[in-house]
């Protein structure tokens, strides 16, 4: 019996850590962003390692995304501050998805709400297998 649950451990692992083709949908965000890009076949998953950089002159930005991501997507990623352009509008904002890798720029705290926001709306739950979810989405670029 002990053999058969150390095989059955090993090709669940095996296969857990095997690349995963991906094909996302479109992500469906309401309302719909002014620019929005994305790569289906690039997946950036939601997780602790993922690092978020954070470019907003309100210093409650960062502490607002750590808790919304922790809340949301149950991970404590890195975040940290980035000299990022910001967008014109008061409560615009830009995001750049990529595998491993987070980028929001807002001028307002509400402009960085409204980036979560939009982040939170294109995430999906991912197939880990562990039988805790996680979440990914599509790499991409959101301007709005």
């Amino acid at each position: 019996m002990t053999t058969i649950m150390t095989v059955l451990c090993a090709v669940f692992a095996a296969h857990s850590l095997t690349a995963v083709e991906v094909d996302f949908r479109e992500p469906q965000i309401v309302p719909v962003p002014r620019k929005m890009a994305y790569e289906a076949h690039r997946a950036v998953r939601l997780e602790d390692a993922t690092r978020f950089s954070v470019s907003c002159p309100d210093v409650a930005a960062r502490d607002w995304v750590a808790a919304k991501a922790k809340h949301w997507w149950k991970i404590d990623p890195g975040i940290s501050d980035a000299e990022l352009a910001l967008p014109t509008a008061d409560e615009g904002y830009s995001i750049n998805a990529e595998p491993g890798r987070i980028e929001i720029a807002a001028r307002t705290l509400q402009g960085i709400r409204y980036a979560m926001m939009t982040l939170r709306q294109a995430a999906e739950p991912c197939p880990s297998g562990l039988g805790e979810e996680k979440y990914w989405l599509a790499s991409l670029k959101v301007e709005d």
